[in-house]
């Protein structure tokens, strides 16, 4: 997890947090407002919860909402920020002025990538369990479909950059495994 403020040096960027879950893949940039978070080490349907210093509510990392404690049923939700799953190479092709986090930070861990995560991602086995298991999604790299009279395409280029464009409008998206997705949000429309 890292907290940040960007678009503008003197004061005037946003607050944003970017959660990286690794149990259920998701990397997800919120627009955090007055928030700033850390991650609880604790899980909800095999997903990571995060708190917030201020009250030590926990928030759903994929839904972005208070779950227990003093904001809990608030109503408050984060807005996400737009991201793109990609190479660093064509990311920096298309952004040449970019800039990172560093690896570097002070702490004697490794954060190469899948350094903490290798085992896990080598094999389709869930270390915890879910509520609502789902076998059946398969990659598209552009699935194009109609629903509730609205065109809706996802594209995911070779290096796995994925858009997502209602009726010609893009959409912020971010990816998360299945499992993780459906059980915090049942009502998901799965198309085959």
């Amino acid at each position: 997890m890292a907290n940040d403020t960007v678009g503008g040096q003197s004061g005037g960027g946003q607050n944003i947090c970017l959660v990286y879950c690794t149990l259920c893949g998701t990397v997800i940039p919120y627009f955090a407002g007055k928030h700033q978070f850390g991650t609880s080490g604790l899980l909800y349907e095999s997903s990571k919860l995060m708190f917030d210093a201020t009250t030590k509510s926990l928030w759903s990392t994929l839904q972005g909402q208070p779950l227990i404690g003093p904001l809990a049923n608030s109503g408050i939700q984060l807005r996400f920020a737009n991201l793109v799953t990609t190479t660093w190479k064509e990311w920096r092709e298309a952004h040449p002025h970019t800039t990172v986090l560093s690896l570097e930070t002070g702490h004697r861990r490794d954060y190469g990538e899948g350094f903490a995560s290798r085992n896990y991602f080598a094999n389709d086995e869930l270390i915890f369990e879910v509520s609502r298991p789902d076998r059946h999604l398969r990659k598209h790299p552009r699935l194009e479909l109609q629903h509730a009279g609205q065109t809706i395409v996802v594209e995911t280029s070779p290096a796995g950059m994925q858009i997502v464009k209602v009726n010609g409008e893009t959409y912020p998206a971010h990816r998360a495994f299945w499992f993780g997705w459906i059980t915090q949000f049942p009502d998901t429309v799965l198309i085959r």
